[in-house]
């Protein structure tokens, strides 16, 4: 009699367990296959600035928006001081052009600093000599770009499909594969996947040029 009133006992919680109100368990044997919702844009994400405040994407709205991780101590932070002239050459040319970055120490713990002490970093060490950014680059605070704590705008970078210009990619669905990977948002909603950040300056800069022209 005992065993039987156990043995109720458990179906009536498994039953409350079934129907108790609660968030819906994602199914992630599905999760990276479904497409993220056409309406969505880069502008819908809040990004969380150096000083710990949270800003709106939207502001970049009408705007030729460059996004990139970042890490003071990768082989390819010296592209910083690529950044300043990219943007003045492009706002000399009649566009509205912004970069954003995002550091992040998942590639190889390169970007070890806390959001307070990133822009020491920067600026006196690597890239250093004083180089400050121009008031169209945004460095933002740490995030994750890879992983079940990505940050939702990497997610969604993942997710959507862009006009691939990298030929020799071999990147895995859903995964960034390293520091300096750049993403073009155009003006018109339009998101661009440009070459590895080992390619020269001048190819990116005549590739961004010919996507926004």
């Amino acid at each position: 009699m005992f065993k039987h009133i156990l043995f109720a006992a458990a179906c009536l919680f498994v039953a409350f367990a079934k129907e108790s109100p609660g968030p819906k368990l994602i199914d992630e044997t599905s999760r990276w296959s479904e497409c993220k919702d056409a309406n969505q844009s880069i502008y819908d994400f809040q990004v969380e600035t150096l000083q710990g405040e949270f800003t709106d994407l939207s502001q970049y709205k009408g705007q030729v928006l460059l996004v990139i991780n970042v890490a003071t101590f990768c082989a390819y932070t010296q592209q910083y001081v690529d950044f300043n002239p990219l943007i003045e050459k492009n706002i000399e040319n009649g566009a509205k052009f912004s970069i954003v970055a995002f550091p992040c120490n998942q590639f190889y713990l390169q970007e070890p600093a806390e959001n307070h002490e990133l822009m020491d970093g920067i600026t006196k060490v690597r890239p250093g000599n004083g180089w400050k950014p121009h008031r169209n680059l945004h460095i933002y605070g740490k995030v994750e770009v890879n992983g079940v704590d990505h940050h939702p705008l990497y997610e969604y970078l993942k997710l959507i499909k862009m006009v691939d210009h990298d030929s020799a990619s071999i990147q895995l669905p859903g995964v960034m594969e390293k520091s300096f990977n750049l993403s073009l948002n155009n003006s018109w909603k339009k998101m661009h996947k440009l070459p590895k950040p080992s390619y020269y300056h001048s190819c990116y800069t005549r590739l961004i040029k010919k996507i926004i022209s």
